[in-house]
């Protein structure tokens, strides 16, 4: 098969020649310089399938993807920050010996975006007998050192089955969030700011890292690398959590997989019996997802102005006045802006919070 004469002038055009020819090797040897040039056209809505058709295309890679064309496509990788096709192109680059110093570097920075400490520091002592030891490599070698000992005294979790890992969220994670976050819906269903850019996310990050209380995590899928993140306020027991995906990735249960992964660690590891969560009346995926993870609606009402959302609880069983002293007491002392309005009872209505 050959590549249509034309060069494309838009990664839409693009992908639609590769697509139409299977993602095979040759005809991609011969758009991927023209690819380089575009990759900053790429929108968040097309990137994954942009990564599901290159991995369609390494599949096939022993049939026709040429030296030069493995190279360019290691490039294109760094530029869209897809991190585990990276490492990939990479191994199979350092078989053949054609790994230079800046592939290794952004390997090493690779293998730290998907949580693989390990990973990176045998990249970059390659990288040290590659080139000695020079200033760009020492400063990596120390950034390594400091991510890893900060990252020993975090959270961290590993799912059995190896298909999620939660990892610290750091500023190295900023452009990988960023991707993920970027359909509006996102911010709005979680009431977070609608970072567009890396400062006030870095901002928002260091606000997160101050309060002393709250596990902030990246979550790490193998194949796709950073999908998403989950945090859980814990004090005294008790938890608050909340968590998003990427738009490409809501629906397929990993949220709650997440979740349930870090609410079963928090209780080994940290205390946490009972657990509380919130979610807009009409996010119906999110409350069918709270009672697949065993959490019950509460018949209590969210005072003005988050009037529209619904609490819930996964604990012991206790009276629900009970349960407004405890959840009173820990959102005061956690700062989280609830405030409860009781439903009627015979004492009329009441307010909390």
């Amino acid at each position: 098969m050959r590549c249509p004469d034309d060069q494309p002038a838009s990664l839409g055009q693009a992908f639609s020649q590769l697509n139409a020819q299977d993602w095979h090797p040759r005809p991609f040897n011969l758009l991927v310089p023209v690819l380089v040039e575009l990759a900053p056209q790429l929108l968040p809505e097309q990137r994954l399938h942009w990564q599901q058709g290159l991995r369609l295309l390494w599949q096939q890679a022993p049939q026709g993807l040429s030296l030069n064309g493995c190279l360019q496509l290691f490039e294109l990788l760094w530029l869209w920050a897809d991190w585990p096709l990276l490492v990939q192109v990479g191994d199979a680059l350092a078989a053949q010996q054609q790994l230079d110093s800046e592939h290794l570097q952004q390997c090493c920075i690779a293998y730290q975006q998907l949580g693989q400490p390990e990973a990176a520091q045998a990249c970059n002592q390659a990288l040290r007998l590659t080139t000695g030891v020079t200033p760009v490599q020492q400063q990596l070698e120390t950034e390594l050192q400091q991510w890893c000992q900060w990252r020993a005294q975090q959270c961290v979790v590993v799912s059995a089955d190896q298909q999620l890992q939660l990892e610290p969220l750091a500023p190295h994670h900023c452009e990988d969030f960023l991707w993920q976050f970027a359909e509006p819906a996102i911010a709005q269903l979680c009431d977070l700011p609608a970072f567009r850019e890396a400062e006030p996310w870095l901002e928002w990050l260091d606000q997160c890292y101050s309060v002393d209380d709250e596990l902030l995590l990246a979550i790490i899928h193998p194949q796709w690398g950073f999908i998403g993140s989950v945090s859980l306020v814990i004090r005294d027991g008790l938890g608050f959590f909340y968590y998003w995906l990427g738009a490409d990735f809501q629906g397929q249960r990993l949220g709650p997989a997440a979740v349930e992964l870090l609410l079963q660690h928090a209780s080994a590891h940290y205390g946490l019996h009972t657990c509380y969560a919130k979610a807009f009346y009409y996010n119906q995926p999110s409350i069918r997802a709270m009672a697949r993870l065993g959490f019950d609606e509460l018949a209590l009402q969210v005072a003005e102005p988050y009037q529209d959302e619904r609490l819930f609880r996964r604990g012991p069983e206790q009276p629900l006045a009970q349960t407004v002293d405890e959840m009173q007491a820990f959102f005061r002392a956690a700062v989280i802006d609830v405030a409860l309005v009781l439903p009627a009872t015979a004492q009329g209505e009441a307010s909390v919070g």
